[in-house]
């Protein structure tokens, strides 16, 4: 199964193993938190989407993310530390791979790269606009 066949599929089981993440790390304490999330996920759904030839898929990632850089200036506003700014992306990354090892996902090394890459440009973003 390709990564954005499971992404869509799981997409609500991944939403609240981030969702539960964040709670155990504390780090959710901004409102609209879980909507920026969704908006950011689809942003990498699209852009691993694009990457997989679906030619009408249209997003800013892995180079920008407007999303991400919202997330920052909220993070920022809610009077969250800097450094807890990358455990949202952090999240993200472990509720896919949690979820991945439940139904024993396989990624190739370009999925893992994109993947990696779209959230190293949120992390990068949003802490540049926090």
């Amino acid at each position: 199964m390709l990564l954005h066949e499971f992404m869509s599929e799981h997409r609500e089981e991944i939403s609240s193993a981030c969702q539960l993440e964040l709670r155990e790390r504390r780090a959710a304490k901004s409102d609209g938190l879980d909507d920026q999330i969704a908006l950011f996920f689809d942003e990498m759904l699209r852009a691993i989407q694009r990457d997989q030839g679906v030619r009408e898929s249209v997003s800013p990632l892995p180079t920008e993310s407007a999303t991400a850089a919202r997330i920052g200036k909220e993070r920022q506003r809610a009077g969250i530390p800097v450094k807890q700014v990358p455990v949202v992306f952090a999240a993200i990354s472990q509720a896919v791979g949690k979820t991945g090892e439940k139904y024993d996902l396989t990624l190739s090394a370009e999925e893992y790269k994109l993947l990696n890459r779209c959230l190293d440009t949120g992390v990068a973003t949003s802490i540049e606009r926090f």
